[in-house]
């Protein structure tokens, strides 16, 4: 007579185990976008509350110095927790297993700007501290040489990256 253990072993349940995994810390760091984005917009939200009410049921001619620094704390520090959210959210979203995203949606952006500036005639490199922009009919050479390092620089982030 076989025996048969009802428990799985082996590759099975690593398997398994390594695609909840994945699943989990996929939804932590969203959650943690979201979770950032709430608590931010909740310690904004406690910072101009006194100002608030204050200003509400205040004396008219008062002079709210105490909420009033506690709003001009609250509200950039809130704004910054928002926006590093909202960075949190969007590098999540752009971030698959695969690759990052993000790179190639900008390996495509400067394909188009690369055609549009062979097309145009006018191409912006950048040139000692700042930059210059670079026309076909003044210096072709250096036209197409920053054409071609821009679609260089296209095609290496749309494929290697």
């Amino acid at each position: 007579m076989i025996r048969v253990s009802r428990f799985s072993t082996g590759s099975q349940h690593s398997q398994g185990a390594k695609i909840r995994n994945r699943i989990e810390e996929s939804q932590v760091s969203r959650r943690s976008g979201v979770r950032t984005i709430a608590w931010s917009a909740a310690l904004g939200f406690a910072g101009v509350l006194p100002l608030l009410i204050y200003i509400g049921f205040g004396p008219a001619d008062g002079n709210p110095i105490g909420p009033e620094l506690l709003a001009a704390a609250a509200v950039p520090i809130a704004g910054m927790g928002l926006a590093a959210g909202l960075i949190m959210m969007l590098v999540q979203l752009f971030r698959p297993r695969g690759g990052i995203v993000v790179l190639k949606i900008l390996g495509v952006l400067i394909g188009l700007y690369t055609l549009y500036a062979a097309i145009h005639g006018e191409v912006y490199a950048k040139s000692g501290v700042w930059g210059r922009t670079i026309s076909r009919v003044d210096s072709p050479e250096f036209f197409w040489v920053v054409i071609t390092i821009y679609a260089g620089l296209s095609v290496a982030l749309t494929t290697v990256f």
